[in-house]
């Protein structure tokens, strides 16, 4: 017997989403797939009911928020969370690149090439399903701005201004 994975059900009202689950379980058997109700998750997004999905007889278990296709889902939207899951990834990205930005060998311009292709592609993925506020907003403007300020080796007491980084 195989396993469906990654199953999203998505509805507004409680009868039609246990219609639906019921339907994905009928189908998926006549599929010769089964549903594994100990590992299946529900997630609710603001939502006033507290009803209990069912699937097989058995509770499915609520989570308030999961990994998908590498950003995470959340109750609150999880913009937050999957920020800083962002740029712990994008660090790793710029360790990696570590022998890259003290080259003398490559000019600054093919560095930020580097920077923009290689890092900040890591750390936008997925933004637009993000809910930016002013906090996420200067947050990743520091994050850059720190290490734009690393690669181009501008250090203080040198001096120069975020905007004209």
């Amino acid at each position: 017997m195989e396993y469906a994975v990654d199953v999203c059900l998505v509805s507004h009202k409680y009868e039609h989403m246990c219609r639906k689950l019921d339907d994905l379980w009928k189908d998926s058997k006549k599929a010769g797939l089964e549903i594994n109700s100990s590992k299946t998750r529900q997630i609710r997004v603001n939502t006033i009911v507290k009803q209990r999905l069912g699937l097989n007889g058995e509770d499915i278990k609520t989570s308030s928020d999961f990994c998908y296709l590498g950003s995470i889902v959340a109750e609150d939207g999880g913009t937050g969370k999957q920020v800083n899951v962002r740029i712990q990834k994008t660090r790793g990205s710029v360790s990696k690149l570590r022998s890259v930005w003290p080259s003398k060998s490559r000019r600054k311009g093919t560095k930020i090439r580097i920077f923009n292709a290689c890092v900040k592609s890591v750390l936008l993925y997925g933004c637009e399903t993000w809910l930016v506020t002013k906090d996420i907003q200067r947050k990743l403007q520091t994050f850059v701005n720190r290490y734009l300020r690393y690669i181009l080796r501008i250090w203080w007491p040198k001096i120069i201004f975020n905007k004209d980084l």
